[in-house]
């Protein structure tokens, strides 16, 4: 059985629609078991407990936000040092980044987090540019039946 956290931040709700979308997707996999995480709420354990992750995170003053900038102050280091242990493999991820403006800046900062930890994209980025629209929620279900499927199947 495959482990798959997804983390999301929303104060709008427009971020949580977007990872429900996901949550829904991937929750209907048998061989994955699936987490779905306000940034207040996850844990270093959570995400040392998956085997891959998603984060679903608004673009606030063209930076991550403060609930999913906390989550990975909380568990950065713990998790940094299970991986220097050799506990813990790098682990695959995917950024959904809820914006207004074009997103660029808090891409860079998680993806510099993230790679500090190891972690690998499968994929670039999906900017969803608020609110979104029933196209978007649709493109996030598919989304997370095709990261669900790629985990179960070993892909990454």
């Amino acid at each position: 059985m495959k482990h798959l956290l997804i983390v999301f931040h929303s104060q709008s709700g427009n971020n949580l629609s977007l990872a429900l979308a996901v949550f829904q997707a991937a929750a209907n996999h048998s061989f994955v078991e699936t987490r779905l995480l306000d940034a207040y709420e996850a844990q270093s354990s959570d995400w040392l407990w998956a085997d891959a992750f998603i984060l679903i995170c608004p673009e606030n003053f063209a930076a991550i936000s403060g609930g999913m900038k906390q989550f990975l102050d909380r568990m950065y280091y713990p998790c940094l040092d299970a991986q220097s242990n050799g506990e813990h493999q790098a682990k695959p991820y995917q950024l959904v980044l809820g914006t207004g403006n074009d997103g660029s800046q808090c891409e860079l900062q998680l993806t510099r987090i993230l790679t500090g930890l190891r972690a690998k994209p499968v994929q670039s980025s999906v900017f969803v540019f608020s609110p979104p629209t029933s196209k978007d929620l649709e493109t996030m279900h598919e989304l997370g039946e095709a990261f669900t499927e790629a985990l179960a199947m070993g892909v990454f």
